[in-house]
């Protein structure tokens, strides 16, 4: 059994027993894992900040396993995007424009991870759907903003226990479009890289100390001045050999429900895992008319759903003349330290590649 399976089982184990007896410390609003009593500015707990390990509820209620063969032999990378149940009108649009080449190569696996539902028409239909597609992993704990670095856990123990020979995990958003073929050229220059995180890398973030704020961390989650350099979470992408160390750091870690710090900062910090920037994995907005510069990443972030299809169409349109994607290309904007200029970097080569 794998070092990660075995932690699993005992923290299940565990999880149980505190039901069982009533004695669990995770705290519920609607079926919803909320931190620091659930309720942001509130202070935790008298006998200090609830663990991580209290609130994960490992296994899958959907867990689709059959989708990595051989423990992902042979497999390139697992994209996860998360979603959540209700939006299966976006999942469909993602499976007919940037999902679409994932789910044709045989060295790729792609899923949606959501989680659960109380509503029982939406669980009814998430149902459906993972009979259809089969491409639907579902965790055990409830779908709910606070719970985002659960489901980011999620995706770390589903590429452990089914996944571990896959070389990478994409953690995606479903609001972004990905450049796929953009995606795997990066992955082929970089396939040789372990123990590392590519993403928009955030340096010199500082903790939200004001307890009227949505963003409070507490010393007591979070004693340091400044948090360790984060990727922004929209979309990173993790070498598999990174995932194990990453989880079981954060089990024993205060829970933060700050995605992003938690994940790719302070639990790849703890794990010894590298991060680096990588420019192309923008995690802003772009314009919806602009193809070159969608040619030229591998993801954008927040674009609108209803724009995907033209998008799509745009970017493989063999008519629309843009400067090619190279894993190079933007490795003058690498150490661009604040997340303004780096923009402004990644405007100024795009101006470029649209007059060349």
């Amino acid at each position: 059994m794998a070092e990660l399976e075995m932690v699993l089982a005992s923290l299940w184990l565990e999880f149980r027993a505190r039901v069982g007896t009533g004695r669990t410390r995770s705290l519920r609003v609607d079926g919803a894992l909320l931190p620091r009593g659930g309720v942001p500015g509130e202070q935790p707990p008298a006998d200090g900040p609830v663990l991580t390990r209290d609130y994960y509820e490992p296994g899958f209620k959907i867990p689709s396993g059959y989708l990595c063969a051989d423990g992902g032999d042979g497999v390139q990378l697992v994209m996860m995007v998360q979603s959540r149940p209700s939006k299966a009108a976006v999942r469909r649009t993602l499976r007919r424009t940037w999902a679409r080449p994932g789910i044709q190569r045989t060295d790729v696996v792609l899923a949606f991870l959501v989680a659960r539902t109380n509503d029982s028409a939406v669980q009814e239909s998430i149902e459906k759907e993972a009979d259809i597609f089969g491409d639907i992993v579902q965790a055990n704990f409830v779908d709910h903003y606070n719970n985002l670095t659960l489901k980011s856990l999620a995706t770390l123990e589903w590429v452990d226990t089914f996944c571990p020979k896959a070389k990478f995990v994409l953690k995606a958003d479903d609001d972004l479009f990905i450049n796929f073929n953009n995606l795997m050229q990066f992955i082929e220059y970089h396939q040789d890289k372990r123990n590392i995180i590519y993403g928009n890398l955030v340096s010199s973030p500082k903790p939200e100390r004001d307890p009227k704020s949505v963003f409070y961390v507490s010393e007591a989650i979070w004693d340091q001045p400044m948090f360790p350099r984060y990727m922004g979470g929209p979309m990173y992408l993790i070498s598999t050999d990174a995932v194990c160390g990453i989880f079981q750091h954060l089990m024993k870690r205060p829970y933060l429900f700050i995605e992003d710090v938690a994940v790719t900062g302070i639990g790849a910090q703890g794990a010894g895992v590298g991060r680096r920037r990588a420019p192309e994995i923008y995690t802003y907005p772009v314009p919806s008319n602009n193809t070159c510069l969608f040619r030229a990443l591998l993801g954008a972030h927040q674009i609108p759903t209803d724009d995907l299809v033209d998008i799509w169409r745009r970017v493989h349109d063999p008519d629309i003349a843009c400067r090619k994607y190279s894993p190079t290309l933007w490795d003058h904007c690498i150490d661009v330290a604040e997340q303004a200029p780096l923009q402004d970097c990644i405007m100024a080569l795009n101006t470029t590649a649209e007059s060349a």
